[in-house]
């Protein structure tokens, strides 16, 4: 049982960090509010997988029980990418641009997996509401000075 825990987190694990650093360089987010079963986001940075300018979509495959990477930009549209396989669920809950991610996994012998995050992008309009996770700089009469903070690729 052990190590069957010890795959599904491994494998759980993997997929829910390229989750939260893809996100965490979205320049944009589909809005949604309260929780659905995929996230789609226009990506800010390439990388060696990804485009700038790219768009996103992490969702659940039911009929596989995976989870998996949709690119829709550029065209052709490649295939999806599974990030992880023996995926019972796949909810995604969006509060003021903070993002919490919930996978659950789980095997035919019973065993089972619930992993949960949470993650902000960097490179969105900050939440003026909030004060943990601006990153703004504000003048002498308490205002912020915009443009608001983004991370900037230095060549």
């Amino acid at each position: 049982m052990t190590v069957n825990q010890k795959m599904l987190f491994d494998e759980g694990k993997l997929a829910m960090e390229r989750m939260c650093r893809d996100i965490r360089d979205a320049q944009s987010i589909t809005p949604f509010a309260g929780t659905a079963s995929s996230i789609t986001f226009v990506r800010n940075n390439a990388t060696a997988q990804d485009i700038a300018g790219e768009t996103i979509i992490f969702q659940r495959n039911a009929g596989a029980s995976t989870l998996q990477k949709d690119k829709s930009l550029p065209l052709p549209n490649p295939p999806p990418v599974d990030m992880a396989s023996n995926v019972s669920a796949f909810d995604v809950t969006n509060v003021a641009n903070e993002i919490q991610l919930r996978l659950i996994l789980n095997l035919s012998t019973g065993e089972n997996f619930t992993l949960q995050s949470k993650v902000y992008p960097k490179n969105l309009l900050e939440d003026l509401t909030s004060t943990y996770k601006n990153f703004r700089i504000l003048n002498t009469a308490g205002t912020p000075i915009f443009p608001t903070w983004e991370e900037v690729r230095i060549p």
